[in-house]
């Protein structure tokens, strides 16, 4: 019955769980299907192809759990794949966990960064000009101490204008 004709493999699985493989075709001409569990044996007849399986199988004696047609998984390989998509399921779950305790943690820093550049009024324009007077005053303070110096020297009056006259590092920065 199968030379020209086009035949398919359902399975059978029995209540062991073991798979058995059984060769199904459309009888040539008709609406009717064959299958066998054997390629020796003679087909059994049915209408539809499950029934010509079904047949075929308990003529073999195997105890049917399940009938599956070309492609259709059965229940153990469905539970597997259950199986590794919750596992899965699992790992992106954890993941998930993982990049919220972060970004809670990162966000926990950043309100608390926020927090204390807030709370201390932190302006930077004024530092940086509470800086440069900082600096300026240094600069008076060193040129005092020089002048004090050359004077206690006994230095002539032009080296001490000389000095006065030279503007401090800083100084346009502070009257601009």
């Amino acid at each position: 019955m199968t030379d020209g004709e086009r035949s398919e493999t359902w399975r059978v699985v029995d209540e062991a769980g073991a798979v058995h493989e059984v060769e199904v075709g459309q009888v040539r001409d008709s609406v009717a299907w064959w299958a066998r569990v054997r390629s020796y044996e003679a087909p059994v007849v049915h209408s539809d192809p499950r029934g010509a399986v079904v047949i075929a199988a308990m003529r073999d004696g195997v105890g049917i759990a399940e009938v599956l047609a070309p492609g259709q998984a059965s229940r153990k390989e469905m539970a597997a794949e259950v199986a590794h998509l919750e596992a899965r399921r699992g790992a992106l779950l954890a993941e998930v966990d993982r990049l919220t305790a972060r970004d809670r943690d990162a966000g926990v820093v950043i309100e608390d960064l926020r927090k204390m550049l807030t709370g201390a009024g932190v302006d930077l324009a004024s530092s940086r000009d509470d800086a440069a007077q900082a600096r300026l005053a240094g600069a008076r303070e060193m040129q005092e101490l020089v002048l004090v110096t050359a004077l206690n020297a006994g230095s002539p009056q032009s080296t001490i204008d000389a000095l006065l006259s030279l503007p401090l590092p800083g100084e346009e920065v502070a009257r601009g």
